[in-house]
């Protein structure tokens, strides 16, 4: 025999749940879309801090990356052996080598080859600094509701130009599935938009 109580109940839960994911999307979609001043100061440890921040933070393997149409600075490749020293030495080295980095990430662990890929980009009038960079990792994980251990990022580039600006695609994932979707909009007037897809 069918419980009446047990169905409405069900079914109100149901209802409730569809209301409450509609509003966070509503939410989602009105408050994290937002514009982001870049201040132009000089970025002597940028490298330093970012990649200390990840090492400390145990986050490898993380970063898989899609290299389209920009040049890094070279120091791709490291071997795995005692690769956590070189890592960080390699960063120091960067650091004195140039002084300010404009937008600078991507570093990644390539499993399969064992050797250690570190991109260092910079763009002419994009400056952005270590703890942006954290910021906008943190919230990105923030928003899909998930530690930053474990989780595994696939960062895709489209057709950036520096006189022009370009796209950034993060997508956040684990075990197959996209956990948060992050898209970074560089702009030319040293602006950049953040938009969260979860």
């Amino acid at each position: 025999m069918i419980n009446i109580r047990k169905v409405v109940i069900s079914i109100f839960f149901i209802f409730f749940q569809l209301c409450l994911t509609q509003r966070l999307v509503y939410a989602i979609d009105q408050k994290d879309f937002k514009e982001v001043n870049l201040s132009q100061q000089q970025l002597k440890n940028i490298t330093h801090q970012i990649g200390e921040y990840f090492y400390t933070h145990s986050l490898e393997p993380f970063v898989y990356a899609e290299h389209v149409n920009y040049a890094p600075l070279g120091f791709q490749e490291l071997s795995s052996e005692n690769a956590d020293e070189q890592f960080l030495y390699l960063i120091g080295k960067i650091s004195e080598k140039k002084e300010q980095f404009d937008v600078v990430f991507q570093v990644f662990i390539d499993k399969k080859s064992k050797k250690e890929h570190v991109d260092f980009l910079y763009f002419a009038d994009h400056a952005i600094s270590a703890q942006q960079f954290v910021d906008i990792y943190h919230s990105a994980l923030k928003v899909a509701g998930i530690s930053s251990h474990d989780v595994q990022i696939y960062i895709k580039n489209k057709d950036y130009n520096e006189k022009e600006g370009g796209t950034f695609d993060w997508f956040f994932f684990n075990n197959s599935r996209v956990l948060a979707h992050l898209k970074i909009d560089l702009k030319p007037n040293g602006k950049f938009s953040i938009q969260y897809q979860p």
